[in-house]
């Protein structure tokens, strides 16, 4: 039996919520199942008290609401970084150890540097000499 027009569009959209229904049904079981074999727990695990180890020391955690998503360590000839900063000061930070750090949203703004001052090398990450 072939079904054409709208009752083939009824069958489609049955058969559809119908497949939905069945895989609604089937998934827990089949998490059950997976959680079994993979050793995952399943669910998040909720402290009911606070651990019994306390650390000798305290840690400050300060967080800053910022526009940027990118943050690149410059350095290169004095006088064309002083320029730079110059240039770019809604755009600077410094790091803990002082040294510059341009901060950006924008990938864009990164190869502009890059383009733009061939002087100053841009990193990604910062070199720590031990």
């Amino acid at each position: 039996m072939k079904l054409e027009g709208k009752a083939r569009t009824v069958a489609q959209t049955l058969g559809v919520v119908l497949l939905m229904g069945g895989l609604a049904w089937a998934s827990v079981p089949f998490y059950d199942w997976f959680c079994r074999v993979t050793g995952f727990g399943g669910a998040t695990d909720v402290a009911e008290e606070g651990s019994d180890t306390i650390l000798d020391q305290t840690i400050t955690v300060r967080f800053d609401a910022s526009q940027f998503t990118s943050a690149r360590w410059i350095s290169g000839p004095k006088d064309d970084v002083n320029s730079f900063v110059d240039a770019n000061k809604q755009h600077i930070s410094h790091d803990h150890d002082g040294d510059i750090v341009y901060l950006t949203r924008l990938q864009w703004d990164i190869d502009r540097v890059v383009r733009d001052h061939p002087s100053l090398t841009i990193s990604a990450t910062k070199e720590m000499q031990v």
